[in-house]
């Protein structure tokens, strides 16, 4: 089973890798690989590419080891400077020296002695390529699509430069941790072990300052082996070259691990995950034992039971939250997994169907008091005022929202009989949103491992509870509407926005932690418990989102909702085939904003008249009076099955998740009305990507509305650029889906996912940012500057001061 998940592995490296430069059989690539068992793993995937229809060029020195020739790609030879006995005694030395004797003092210049034998060849075989004018030639003429190369040594990294091709990188590891600075990756030293330090991820404090010195070092390192590489690709590429700067140039990262084997770290988007693709395919048993086999198979069929179903207890999350988990409830229960749904009373659209069992618990309102709670909250959306009254009135309508979810999560981990009939159902997992933090601490209080299932949380929980780095440089906060590339003052704005929230976050989240408290009878926060979690999975991706460190129990489903279109209605057939050669708008403000005030209605009504498209709208209220002819009001539209029809030419929308990627599945570009939450963020990356025009709900003007949708649909670049994210979006190894309940199933399987949970959740915060071994390494430097100024202020008096004295007692004498 293992080798069979190690193969799959190798089939995405190589799919990655064909996405890369197009999905047409043909592509050319250039290999430039790295002698010895680097080449092993390498090839396999070269194979698999080659066996996909894919042209393959390897460029080898002539005097080699590993890199002969094959069926599979051609080799292009290019001389070098020594024979075959000369590199071969090389690596005979190389292997002898690691059984030398050595002693403590000496260790490091006898193993960085040894290392250069190697690297000193390596520098040989890549100076020979970069200046050999023929081999050069040949590539520049040979049209290549992409370059593919170990970067142990950077003669890939500066050829891929030289040529113009965009790069995908295989390797196992840098020397000491390299591949952190030339990813920009985050790596703590309080818990991400240093190469060479033979350190785990749960460091004593003498290790952590250890760790932490030899990150320092890391520096001085790259300095002794690339400062020649630098000069190299200076005189070849004819500029100023930092070779840092030109591996962050590689579009994606293929690394030879995964988090079986290495200690949970962050890691970045273009990092994938290789490791066992050198697991060969098991080969055929001998027939002799065939009689044997099959008794032994019949008497496992007799005793063994066969395999059932998981139990999944889901606790979701009211609105629009629970449409993309009822997707992933409804595959597992395809697979055969049984899926109870804890539901209250009083909600909007859990409602029992046959793919799942409802137990319903009380609630302390009821139905009506609920609905015109959440009606009152959407119409301040609407209402103009200044920013102080604005604010002030969606905090009080905010806490009342807040409060009602609060007292729902208080009867549910009250009532006493229903979590003791859950603790005996002896469910399998707890797929939860915990956007309703009631979930997780239900699965806490269970001890049942649990799936997160959300979009983002507010005031960075998130990030706290994954143990995610999120530089405030680069990663913009959630209601910042901040991009990835923000000015100075953007930047101010990102780092001090998050901590004005922290005290309104405070008022909400402290309800939870408190419930939490009482049940598990010992003093939590919200975050240690939403850091149990097993696996996270986001419905998010980067192409909507911006690329930041995620860590390895973060998976992304973005697109989960973008189920396969069907047919429309004859009503909505109707409608669009009488839109003519002009096509059809869809517009849509979500699941839970159906009406909207009289006189935003009439404005909205009035621009929507004055393009020639059909506009269907859902919109339950009143109809305005201006309504024109090519604006139709339904009451529920389907609208994934819309926006895949070819007639759609634009998507009018608030801005959720689920409507965006709608959009983006089906290639249609938008215009933006955000209402509230992450709307304001998603509407800003589709900006930011070109897929779509934002405007101010309560600030537009009907002819503003008119001239944003006259722009998406008549400037090609929005079509042209949503289609990009399309082709992006789909272009995956697997589909969201597919991807979500492999993960559930997953934890189900293996009873949570402990492997993937980073040794950070298990440090202070000052342990994590170091301050302990930053304040030591202080105290230590400041003792030894002291010491030594005490005995040079010493030596200094020994040798002069008494000098002085006796001068001076001598010319006291005198008078």
């Amino acid at each position: 089973m293992a080798c069979l998940l190690r193969a799959f592995w190798a089939v995405s490296a190589a799919v990655l890798l064909s996405a890369l430069w197009g999905t047409v059989a043909g592509d050319r690539l250039l290999v430039v690989p790295q002698d010895g068992s680097h080449w092993l793993s390498m090839k396999d995937i070269v194979v698999r590419l080659s066996e996909k229809g894919h042209e393959i060029v390897v460029v080898a020195p002539e005097i080699n080891l590993l890199l002969t020739e094959s069926k599979y790609y051609t080799r292009k030879i290019y001389p070098v400077p020594y024979d075959q006995e000369e590199l071969e005694g090389r690596y005979r030395s190389f292997g002898r020296n690691h059984f030398s004797e050595r002693w403590l003092l000496n260790a490091a210049q006898v193993e960085y002695r040894n290392n250069m034998i190697v690297i000193n060849m390596y520098f040989l075989t890549c100076q020979s390529l970069l200046r050999d004018a023929a081999t050069l030639s040949f590539l520049r003429e040979a049209k290549f699509d992409a370059l593919f190369t170990d970067p142990a040594l950077p003669c890939g990294v500066i050829l891929a430069e030289y040529l113009g091709l965009p790069s995908v990188y295989l390797f196992r590891g840098f020397p000491c941790s390299l591949e952190n600075t030339f990813t920009r990756t985050p790596s703590p030293t309080s818990y991400v072990p240093r190469y060479y330090t033979a350190f785990s991820d749960r460091m004593t404090f003498p290790q952590r300052v250890a760790n932490f010195l030899t990150r320092i070092l890391e520096n001085i390192l790259l300095d002794l082996l690339y400062t020649k590489y630098e000069d190299l690709a200076r005189d070849i590429l004819k500029i100023e070259v930092d070779l840092p700067a030109l591996y962050r140039k590689a579009d994606i990262w293929l690394m030879r691990y995964d988090f079986v084997f290495e200690f949970p770290r962050p890691v970045m988007p273009n990092m994938v995950f290789i490791g066992g693709t050198n697991c060969k395919k098991v080969g055929i048993l001998s027939q002799a034992p065939l009689p044997m086999l099959a008794g032994l198979l019949l008497c496992l069929c007799v005793v063994v039971p066969w395999a059932e179903g998981g139990k999944v207890l889901v606790v979701p999350m009211e609105g629009s939250h629970w449409l993309s988990m009822r997707k992933a409830v409804q595959e597992l229960h395809a697979r055969g997994h049984q899926a109870v749904v804890l539901s209250p009373e009083v909600n909007m659209h859990i409602k029992a169907e046959d793919f799942f069992t409802v137990k319903s618990y009380a609630t302390p309102y009821t139905q009506d008091e609920f609905d015109d709670l959440m009606v009152r909250h959407l119409h301040l959306l609407f209402e103009k005022a200044n920013f102080l009254t604005m604010f002030w009135t969606t905090m009080v309508s905010l806490k009342k929202v807040f409060l009602m979810f609060e007292r729902s999560c208080e009867e549910l981990l009250n009532n006493k009989d229903l979590i003791r009939d859950l603790n005996a159902s002896s469910f399998d997992v707890v797929l939860t949103d915990p956007v309703y933090p009631c979930g997780a601490v239900l699965a806490k209080y269970l001890s049942i491992p649990a799936v997160f299932f959300l979009r983002s949380l507010p005031c960075d929980i998130d990030f706290e509870g994954t143990a995610c780095p999120n530089p405030f440089s680069y990663v913009p906060r959630l209601l910042t509407m901040n991009s990835d590339h923000m000015t100075f003052f953007q930047r101010v704005k990102n780092m001090l926005y998050p901590l004005a929230l922290k005290y309104i976050c405070h008022v909400f989240v402290t309800p939870y932690a408190q419930m939490a408290s009482k049940l598990l009878q010992r003093e939590v926060s919200l975050v240690d418990v939403l850091s149990s979690a097993s696996v996270w999975l986001f419905r998010g991706d980067f192409v909507m989102d911006y690329p930041r460190p995620v860590m390895p129990n973060m998976v992304f489903i973005g697109g989960i909702n973008c189920a396969n279109r069907k047919p429309l209605s004859q009503e909505f057939e109707a409608y669009v085939n009488a839109s003519g050669e002009h096509g059809i708008v869809v517009f849509s403000l979500g699941s839970m904003v159906s009406e909207i005030p009289e006189q935003k209605a009439m404005e909205i009504a009035d621009a929507l008249g004055k393009i020639p498209q059909t506009v269907l709208w859902r919109y339950t209220g009143p109809a305005p009076p201006n309504l024109a002819k090519n604006t139709k009001l339904v009451k529920w539209l389907p609208q994934n099955d819309l926006l895949g029809h070819p007639k759609a030419r634009a998507f009018i929308t608030h801005s959720g998740s689920h409507g965006i990627y709608e959009g983006i599945c089906n290639g249609v570009p938008m215009v933006m009305m955000p209402l509230f939450g992450d709307q304001m963020d998603n509407a800003k990356r589709m900006e930011t990507r070109g897929a779509g025009v934002t405007l101010n709900v309560l600030e537009m003007t009907s002819k503003d509305l008119e001239n944003a949708l006259n722009t998406v649909i008549k400037d090609k670049s929005y079509k042209e650029n949503i289609m990009r994210l399309s082709s992006l979006h789909k272009d995956r190894p697997i589909e969201p889906l597919d991807l979500a309940v492999f993960w559930v199933e997953f934890v189900m399987r293996h009873k949570g996912a402990p492997h993937l949970r980073p040794a950070a959740h298990d440090l202070t915060w000052y342990q994590y940012h170091s301050l302990d071994v930053i304040g030591f390494l202080l105290a230590v430097g400041l003792t030894v500057v002291f010491i030594a100024f005490k005995c040079c202020v010493f030596a200094y008096r020994k040798c002069f001061g008494k000098k002085g004295r006796v001068k001076k007692s001598h010319k006291s004498k005198t008078h």
